[in-house]
């Protein structure tokens, strides 16, 4: 007899014995239009830099010149992973039963994702109890229009700034993300 791996219950999903929890980190709102999301990484840190939410629906024409963005940093992480699915898709994400939804920042308790990574490490290292190293690190989401980011790191910052909109055009340019 096959028992399931996960079993579904209201806004929570088990897996083996922990319960994956997901928690909102309010204070971000980001542009739901096209908050344009980059991801610069190395093997310790990304950051991840999207479009703020214009709260008003008349920009000034001299405002043109800068945009107010976000930079998430998250440290000593260890993988992340950047796009599929959409915000038309997301219902269809494991996590949309967890209460997921689009335009939003998340922390994922008891993480699946993180419980494999420890699992590979478990299976390098049997003599090595690695527990404490993974306690350290979390499961974070963001979920944009038409992407979502992921990632399992120590911690996060997030710094607001205004910049001109040349630069971001630049940045995306770098990045590959806009077309010329």
């Amino acid at each position: 007899m096959l028992i399931p791996e996960f079993l579904f219950m209201h806004n929570q999903i088990r897996i083996k014995n922990s319960i994956m929890k997901l928690l909102e980190i309010e204070g971000v709102k980001m542009e739901c239009g096209a908050p344009l999301p980059l991801v610069f990484a190395d093997e310790h840190r990304v950051q991840l830099i999207f479009l703020k939410l214009v709260e008003s629906d008349v920009i000034p024409e001299n405002d043109l010149k800068t945009v107010d963005i976000y930079v998430l940093t998250f440290n000593r992480c260890l993988k992340h992973c950047f796009g599929f699915p959409s915000d038309e898709a997301l219902y269809g994400h494991p996590y949309h039963s967890l209460g997921m939804e689009s335009y939003a920042f998340y922390e994922l308790e008891n993480s699946d994702w993180l419980a494999e990574l420890e699992k590979i490490e478990k299976k390098a290292f049997p003599d090595y109890d690695v527990t404490k190293h993974w306690t350290i690190y979390k499961h974070y989401i963001i979920t944009f229009h038409d992407s979502m980011f992921e990632c399992i790191a120590k911690d996060y910052s997030i710094e607001e700034r205004t910049i001109p909109s040349n630069v971001y055009v630049k940045l995306g340019k770098i990045e590959g993300f806009f077309m010329e």
